[in-house]
């Protein structure tokens, strides 16, 4: 009687725990997503353009993708250097990855920052 019991509850159980880790996958794919299409939009006075893209919310040991993307007339954005810093908050910056695209002269920095377990919820994230 017991294994007819256990056997249903060990399969409920392994069901919950797949569901939610599909759902932390897309969750994570949404992020990357959402923060490489950061949109340009090119200032008609000084022929420069910057933008910052991706979530702001984040909770303690979960991570965040930005990107920044940059454009300037006539730049080679093989020149473009990006530097990401934490001024403020328990992060860590885990990798920084340099896109170019030569065609239409933007290059893009993502980042991923992880949140320290003793992350309060403030951070300043500076690129």
């Amino acid at each position: 009687m017991k294994n007819k019991i256990l056997l249903p509850i060990i399969y409920v159980i392994s069901c919950l725990i797949q569901s939610c880790l599909e759902d932390s996958l897309d969750l994570d794919n949404q992020n990357l997503e959402i923060s490489s299409e950061c949109q340009l939009n090119i200032n008609d006075q000084t022929l420069i353009a910057i933008c910052i893209e991706g979530d702001n919310t984040v909770k303690p040991t979960e991570t965040l993708i930005l990107s920044a993307s940059f454009y300037s007339k006539g730049n080679n954005p093989e020149n473009s250097t990006f530097t990401w810093s934490v001024d403020f908050g328990s992060l860590e910056i885990i990798s920084e990855d340099l896109e170019l695209n030569d065609q239409a002269a933007i290059a893009t920095s993502m980042a991923t920052i992880k949140a320290n377990p003793d992350f309060i919820g403030n951070g300043i994230i500076n690129v």
